[in-house]
């Protein structure tokens, strides 16, 4: 390459300075990732009970869950979706810590429903499965028993906050003057990009409790991993997708995703075996799609 002058060369070699600087060292989140984290923690993570949108999350929740998720309990027969409930044991079942599944989201607000939201709505056939693995560990017939599914959504949905400075340690929202760097702020603003994040924390935390044995009392433990090496990934990837890709590759998508027992009327969440084998394959709508960021 040619300079004409001295000056050209000093800012072509500045600016190429920058740039490695920006790689290595990350950067402070531009005006728009400012925005989302605000809107993210304002409407989202902070927000208290709401019943309009609490109710309609948990019923899109409920509808959205395969089916065969109730027969993952005792008390209900196959293939069978009692009514719409607002408190009952099928939210124990479903890993939440108490039958009023309001009381578990004191640290993550609507988001934690949301996040659960599009988890299943996104990959039904992948958390039916983890379901279904870990409500028949120990031969234990309760889903929290041998995994707390949805608690441990609820933490995913907290320590991604935590990652992305949505809060401090403490609970209390961040400050915009205490941001710090990172290499990987625009991933917030991909299309559905913290949700598409908590999927592959999930994915990587359920891999480490099977990697670890884990035991519910071990439970703090796992997270404690999931978050470090999340991170780690975070630290080494350069997209979203490339981290989508590097996360399903390591889970190796260990679920049974062709044979599942899914009902004839809920063909949309039946998997064709020649698209399983990729990332998009595998992402299936429900007829019942939120989206609230």
């Amino acid at each position: 390459m040619f300079f004409s002058t001295p000056s050209m060369l000093c800012k072509t070699v500045h600016a190429h300075l920058h740039d490695l600087s920006v790689c290595l060292m990350g950067r402070f989140p531009n005006e728009d990732e400012c925005a989302l984290i605000d809107e993210l923690y304002t409407n989202h993570l902070s927000q208290g009970y709401d019943e309009i949108k609490h109710e309609f999350l948990l019923q899109s929740i409920y509808y959205s869950m395969p089916v065969d998720v109730f027969s993952l309990a005792s008390s209900y027969s196959l293939l069978d979706r009692l009514p719409y409930v607002r408190t009952g044991s099928y939210y124990q079942h479903l890993g939440f810590q108490s039958p009023d599944p309001i009381r578990d989201l004191r640290g993550s607000g609507v988001l934690g429903l949301e996040n659960m939201l599009y988890f299943i709505q996104t990959y039904p056939n992948i958390v039916y499965a983890m379901i279904k693995k870990h409500s028949r560990r120990d031969n234990k017939s309760v889903a929290h028993e041998g995994y707390p599914w949805a608690a441990a959504g609820i933490n995913i949905t907290r320590l991604l906050a935590l990652e992305f400075e949505l809060i401090q340690v403490s609970g209390m929202k961040t400050k915009s003057e205490n941001y710090t760097r990172k290499i990987f702020w625009h991933y917030l603003v991909e299309p559905e990009g913290f949700n598409r994040m908590y999927v592959c924390m999930f994915l990587l935390l359920d891999h480490y409790w099977d990697l670890m044995n884990a035991t519910y009392m071990q439970f703090p433990n796992v997270l404690k991993r999931t978050q470090e090496e999340f991170h780690s990934l975070l630290q080494e990837s350069t997209s979203l997708s490339q981290l989508e890709t590097t996360i399903f590759d390591i889970v190796n998508v260990k679920y049974d995703i062709y044979s599942l027992p899914l009902a004839d009327d809920e063909s949309i969440f039946k998997l064709r075996c020649d698209d399983c084998g990729s990332l998009e394959g595998m992402r299936r709508r429900s007829p019942f799609t939120v989206n609230f960021i």
